[in-house]
């Protein structure tokens, strides 16, 4: 009884004013619509980040030169000229957030910004020739009620890997933080079998076939702790070519990455200290050249 309940609860018979619609500030009803916040990652390249500012030193500044060999990796040791680094910034003072001009920037923030919520989740996705479909067993830690609780999911969850920020239908926003992995159960029991052993696959509950749906499996959480689960479906069922097609992408670009390495394997890159006494610098009368970096 407890899980049909908790089936016909994401399939949308409880009440819409709980988790398909939200109030204004004029207490009007609003439909709002679950939706993922960050940009969701496809395996695309990123801009690469510039590369570091390296210090600048004349050949006639070089003084002295050791190379010393390491494995496959050449350590240059040099002394150089004395260089007068700038000086470290004294770190900047907070603000005082009693001050007028703190709590108005506060104020202006809580109006264009909303409470998000923290939601971990930890996920192992099942797949057996057996199984209807992937199945995830989800552990879900409540930030609300510092309580946990474990769910079966129809849903594949590798797919909402990419998501980080995302809002449910209730228009509640939620930042996730997820680790999830993997399990092919076929090849894990024939591995196992081979060593003398078996594998005990976990009590996998029965699951309605369509549109992916979930059942608490341990815990009694409150409607409001399901409430990021319940949205994590919505934006699996509305958006799961989306999701579907951006997982694979990752994946692809993950596979072409260890081809590149294995065909192109990195070879260790030479390191090059320089090291200078400054008090032998006061000693010879000499005035250290300031350091310049780029």
């Amino acid at each position: 009884m407890k899980r049909t309940s908790l089936i016909l609860l994401l399939a949308g018979t409880i009440p819409a004013i709980l988790w398909g619609q939200t109030q204004n500030e004029q207490g009007v009803t609003e439909i709002t619509e679950a939706q993922i916040i960050n940009d969701l990652p496809d395996g695309a390249p990123s801009e690469p980040a510039p590369p570091p500012a390296k210090l600048v030193v004349a050949p006639e500044d070089v003084i002295e030169t050791k190379t010393v060999e390491a494995g496959e990796r050449q350590i240059t040791i040099e002394k150089i000229a004395p260089l007068q680094l700038p000086l470290v910034p004294e770190p900047a003072q907070p603000p005082d957030p009693l001050s007028p001009e703190v709590q108005q920037q506060l104020l202006e923030l809580g109006e264009t910004h909303r409470e998000t919520t923290f939601v971990f989740i930890g996920a192992t996705i099942f797949q057996a020739a057996d199984l209807p479909g992937p199945r995830t067993l989800v552990r879900v830690w409540d930030q609300e009620t510092q309580a946990s609780y474990s769910c079966w999911s129809s849903a594949n969850w590798n797919w909402l890997g990419g998501v980080g920020s995302f809002q449910g239908e209730d228009g509640r926003q939620y930042a996730l933080i997820m680790s999830h992995s993997s399990m092919d159960v076929d090849g894990w029991s024939e591995f196992l079998e081979e060593q003398g052993t078996a594998y005990d696959l976990p009590t996998v509950p029965e699951l309605p076939a369509g549109e992916a749906s979930f059942v608490v499996s341990e815990g009694a959480p409150a409607a409001e702790a399901l409430s990021p689960v319940v949205a994590l479906h919505q934006l699996y069922n509305k958006d799961g070519e989306r999701l579907k097609a951006a997982y694979e992408g990752r994946q692809r670009a993950q596979q072409e990455r260890e081809e590149f390495l294995r065909a192109n394997p990195p070879r260790p890159k030479g390191i090059v200290i320089r090291h200078w006494r400054m008090d032998e610098a006061g000693q010879q009368g000499i005035t250290p050249k300031p350091a310049v970096a780029r």
